[in-house]
């Protein structure tokens, strides 16, 4: 029974687990109210596996927010941000529904990421076509909102 359990000792000691890597995403949302919650949804479990209000970021302070995750090491991520729903993602500097972050350099450790306030959507659920979120002022620093 002794050498059944050193055995087993040993075969555990040497099993190693998958490597992994930390990747931590800084997004930059100028205009976007402190208070709100930015989610991330990727191709990872990790990123919520492409559910768009399982993973937070947290609020940084200055229209930053952070995300530190663990994931599987020489694996490509691709990721989208949103307000909790694919209703509310980020959109490009045109409007336009972006297409995903991709991350394909298995050394990259750290993303910087910016989405102004003008690319967060609500989408209509019914019909086509898309509502945007209301401008607040113009922010005196950044220029962004109405006039």
């Amino acid at each position: 029974m002794r050498i059944f359990l050193l055995a087993m000792f040993f075969a555990l000691s040497f099993t190693t687990s998958p490597a992994q890597r930390a990747l931590t995403l800084h997004l930059h949302a100028p205009g976007l109210p402190d208070t709100t919650k930015v989610y991330v949804a990727g191709n990872a479990e990790a990123l919520g596996g492409w559910n768009p209000g399982k993973v937070m970021l947290q609020f940084q302070g200055q229209s930053n927010w952070k995300l530190v995750v663990q994931l599987p090491d020489n694996s490509p991520v691709e990721y989208k941000y949103t307000l909790g729903s694919w209703e509310k993602e980020g959109l490009d500097a045109q409007g336009k529904v972006r297409t995903n972050f991709k991350i394909t350099d298995p050394a990259q450790t750290v993303a910087f990421d910016t989405i102004t306030l003008a690319g967060w959507e609500a989408r209509k659920t019914f019909g086509k076509g898309h509502w945007r979120i209301a401008l607040p002022p113009r922010c005196a620093a950044c220029g962004i909102g109405k006039t």
